[in-house]
């Protein structure tokens, strides 16, 4: 058997422009930022590339979007042990309290719901899920796609399933289980 010699696709830059460096950091998100910073701290030379034309990854405020911030991405510390807090402390960083009472509002149909009326959809959706995971289960079927659960919504709920009330349940899917109604299964 003859096994053809490999060879890199394309040929490496004689010269970079970050060469001269000791270390490259990938992204300017909160653990790139961090690691740079370590790195520097123990005295080597570091650039950090950045796809965006922002640092910051996740956490992100959008001032554009409405009349006040918006958080985009990551705006919590998770926990009063964590090393977030010195990093807080030594740069001066400016927090608000934690939220005692969670909110939700979502724009559907002309209108705004607050986190009642989403619990109700999920519940739907919840209640529906399980059902169909049953019949699954019990006749031994394959498992099926989560976005089943779309054609029989009217059927399930009395309720005609709009475009945008798709959207909202897909999101609400998706919020959950970080996949998207076809990626998922109903068996799962």
């Amino acid at each position: 058997m003859r096994t053809k010699k490999w060879s890199p696709p394309c040929q490496p830059l004689r010269r970079s422009p970050v060469s001269g460096h000791d270390v490259i950091v990938i992204g300017a998100g909160a653990a790139g930022i961090a690691a740079a910073r370590r790195l520097t701290e123990a005295g080597l030379d570091v650039v950090i590339l950045e796809a965006r034309n922002r640092v910051g990854g996740r956490a992100y405020t959008d001032e554009t979007f409405a009349a006040h911030p918006v958080e985009l991405g990551a705006e919590f510390i998770h926990g009063q042990n964590v090393a977030t807090w010195e990093w807080v402390r030594a740069h001066g960083v400016a927090t608000t309290g934690e939220a005692h009472r969670y909110q939700q509002w979502f724009h559907w149909g002309g209108q705004l719901l607050d986190s009642e009326a989403f619990y109700l959809l999920a519940g739907d959706l919840h209640r529906m899920q399980q059902r169909l995971r049953h019949s699954r289960a019990r006749e031994g079927g394959e498992d099926v796609s989560a976005a089943v659960l779309f054609d029989g919504w009217e059927g399930a709920t009395g309720t005609p399933l709009s475009a945008e009330g798709r959207r909202l349940v897909d999101n609400m899917v998706a919020q959950g289980t970080a996949a998207e109604g076809e990626e998922l299964g109903v068996l799962a």
